[in-house]
């Protein structure tokens, strides 16, 4: 099967004898380094790097926002006695298609997201803080022209493969402003949030992919310990299902003294933090994930002017000079994320159905998709939702349609439509109120804000969206919530406000909390209320309709599992593919694959820390104990399906048929019956693919002695 070979490495001192240690280390093939100042150095590291496949990225040559040149140990030197632009030219060149770029900006989305004092106080010598900004538009263009500015800075050390790395969600921006690629520091903020939004921005702006820069050292945790380490390979295996497309370390690989303990090259542990690198590293190489991204279903919009950074301060677009610019209702909607991995209550009442799939996003991950994006990304996802701020544009408004009329669902909250560029309550609705065209009604005023209860009355059209329906309950999911004044112009009240346990049906639908239109071949469902979804009063009840909405969207083979599990889906023409990580440090997870048409669950274990591989050719489900496979070849027919792996070690492999008709496979010539419904476990020998003999040696997996050069990481 073709695929695509995931770039493992580190981040390494400047200079020929790191690279050549690097090499010899058995890291990976990828490589941060700080450009060597000496000319002919420089030279030689970029042609060993093009003569030895290893790609390399050059970090900052400008110290964050200070437009003056330092070296890697942030020591500062005059510009005159750096390279001139015909020698970097030069040493580019050289590096051919291994150069990948070189980073500026290094985490200029800091200005949003960093404590107030790194930006307003001169001592820490980082980016100045933005100038005020009187609206959500001038705070993004300042933020935009902020980056524009440095860049322009930089393009005496040559225009091309511009690269960022950083932490918060804002990549969208930086790929709007010019950058070429991005890089995640993975783990300051949450890997989900982060991760999610790399892919969406990618989307949007047609990039192959992302690097998951991972800044162990500093947010691994305080000691290296057996903890810190299953967080490390963790982090390594969640940035590959991720979709990452280079995975290496900042920090903690080769020396680490975050807490006076002093831990050297070559101490035990930082040397098994270099074998787990070094373990993915092989892995990589063996294995062919999927090229592109992973399959999402659904994406969570990151609407017009949002300045939410996703991480640490409270405050948006680094405006600090203004109460205003708190994180209000609609940045903690972004705080709803984290529910979607969750599991229920066994005591919750509202859920219902055959299988719990809470706490599972369809295929696994949702994307983080720019509201700029082209109508086409949309159509990436089967479901479009917002949660935070949003400027609603003519533009957005049409490509929402759009997504609906194609077959779509979308979830939006009436602060959604608004069109006003202030952060205040004081809305501006889109064409007036009047969403007939897409929700199937129109806003005419609001009611007084106060304490409110939720009924769901009638179903959904759509199915698999199972709604809580009872006609006669106490009404639930109570808060303080600002009802909309509605008229309905064919949309159905789904769910509207209620204040007793038997109330008359239409006294219900004519107060609507949540609409449903049908607009061409989707569904447009709607929030009537004032409130933006983060809002306190709004929790309860948003947080059940993203529930149904994550159980209505899920495919028709599910994954059933506990909180700590992370799964993506590549779909290939051979076969879908499960990448499955348990998270949990100690305990082992079972998790059940659910065919919801033919009700057939199989059930297996994924070992505490581990990731497995699943291959589904649409009948027969095939999953090795051991990551260390590779898919040579698989063709499935009505009765008879061919697949051949190439395995790193023999190993127990385990297949289900999830169909109700029996089924014949042909497992590296191994004749296997099927029976509808059964699991069947079998050897799966040792399998070499020829072209990667030299691989299956295992001489990779070891580390040799080296006498380490020393020198300082580029950060």
């Amino acid at each position: 099967m073709a695929g695509n070979h995931v770039k493992v490495g580190a981040s390494i001192p400047s200079g020929i004898a790191a690279v050549k240690a690097f090499k010899k280390m058995n890291l990976g093939n990828f490589i941060l380094t700080a450009i060597p100042l000496d000319f002919q150095e420089a030279m030689e590291v970029a042609s060993f790097c093009k003569k030895n496949s290893i790609f390399f990225v050059f970090s900052e040559y400008v110290f964050r926002g200070q437009k003056k040149i330092f070296r890697y140990a942030r020591k500062e030197i005059p510009e005159e006695e750096f390279h001139s632009l015909k020698e970097l030219e030069a040493i580019y060149k050289a590096g051919g298609e291994f150069y990948m770029g070189r980073y500026l900006l290094g985490e200029a989305g800091g200005l949003l997201y960093w404590p107030r004092e790194y930006v307003t106080s001169k001592k820490f010598g980082l980016y100045n803080n933005l100038p005020k900004a009187k609206n959500v538009e001038e705070a993004k263009e300042l933020f935009i022209a902020y980056l524009k500015d440095a860049m322009k800075y930089e393009e005496r050390f040559g225009k091309e493969k511009y690269a960022v790395v950083d932490s918060s969600i804002l990549f969208k921006y930086f790929l709007e402003a010019g950058i070429q690629d991005i890089y995640i520091e993975v783990l300051p903020g949450n890997c989900d949030l982060i991760l999610s939004a790399a892919r969406g921005a990618c989307a949007a702006y047609g990039k192959k992919g992302f690097g998951a820069h991972i800044a162990m050292a500093c947010y691994g945790g305080s000691r290296i310990d057996t903890i810190w380490l299953k967080r490390w390979k963790n982090t390594l295996f969640y940035s590959f299902l991720s979709g990452a497309e280079s995975i290496f370390p900042e920090s903690g690989h080769i020396t680490y003294n975050r807490n006076n303990e002093g831990y050297t090259f070559s101490s035990p542990q930082t040397k098994e933090t270099r074998q787990i690198l070094r373990d993915l590293a092989f892995f990589t190489a063996i294995h062919d994930r999927p090229a592109g991204f992973p399959s999402t279903k659904i994406g969570i919009v990151h609407g017009n002017f949002d300045g939410y950074p996703g991480l640490w301060n409270e405050f948006v677009w680094g405006q600090f000079h203004d109460s205003q610019w708190v994180f209000q209702d609609a940045e903690k909607g972004w705080k709803h994320l984290s529910s979607l991995f969750h599991k229920t209550d066994w005591f919750y009442p509202h859920l219902e159905g055959e299988k719990d799939s809470s706490g599972t996003v369809p295929n696994g991950l949702y994307d983080i998709v720019p509201a700029e994006a082209d109508p086409k990304v949309f159509e990436r996802y089967s479901c479009l939702i917002f949660l935070g701020w949003n400027t609603m544009t003519e533009k957005l408004y049409k490509s929402l349609q759009n997504f609906v009329k194609k077959g779509g669902h979308l979830l939006m909250a009436v602060p959604h439509l608004n069109c006003s560029l202030q952060r205040n309550d004081k809305y501006k609705l889109f064409r007036n109120g009047d969403f007939s065209d897409l929700f199937g009604l129109k806003i005419m005023g609001q009611e007084k804000k106060d304490m409110h209860g939720i009924k769901f009355i009638q179903p959904s059209s759509i199915p698999t969206f199972r709604f809580p329906v009872r006609h006669v309950s106490d009404p639930h999911f109570i808060g303080e919530k600002r009802p909309a004044k509605t008229v309905l112009c064919g949309a159905k009240t789904l769910a509207g406000f209620s204040t007793t346990h038997r109330e008359e049906y239409k006294k219900i639908e004519k107060r609507p909390f949540l609409t449903e239109y049908s607009l061409g071949k989707g569904k447009a469902f709607l929030l009537t209320t004032w409130d933006w979804p983060g809002a306190d009063g709004m929790a309860p009840a948003v947080k059940e309709i993203l529930r149904v909405f994550m159980e209505g969207e899920q495919e028709e083979i599910r994954i059933l599992a506990g909180e700590k599990i992370r799964y993506s889906s590549y779909t290939t023409k051979e076969a879908k593919i499960f990448y499955i990580l348990n998270t949990d440090f100690d305990h082992d997870i079972a998790v059940s694959f659910y065919s919801a048409k033919n009700q057939i669950t199989f059930t297996t274990i994924i070992p505490a820390c581990s990731l497995r591989i699943f291959y589904f050719d649409g009948k027969i489900l095939y999953g090795a104990t051991d990551h260390l496979i590779n898919l040579a070849s698989l063709s499935s027919k009505e009765a008879l399906s061919t697949i051949t792996f190439y395995s790193y070690k023999k190993q127990s492999i385990e297949l289900c048929n999830l169909t109700k008709k029996e089924h014949t496979v042909l497992l590296n010539k191994k004749i296997i019956l099927c029976e509808p419904g059964k699991k069947v476990s079998c050897i799966l020998p040792r399998t070499i693919e020829e072209k990667k003999a030299q691989l299956y040696k295992g001489e990779l997996l070891k580390e040799p002695k080296i006498d380490w050069p020393g020198g300082h990481l580029p950060y």
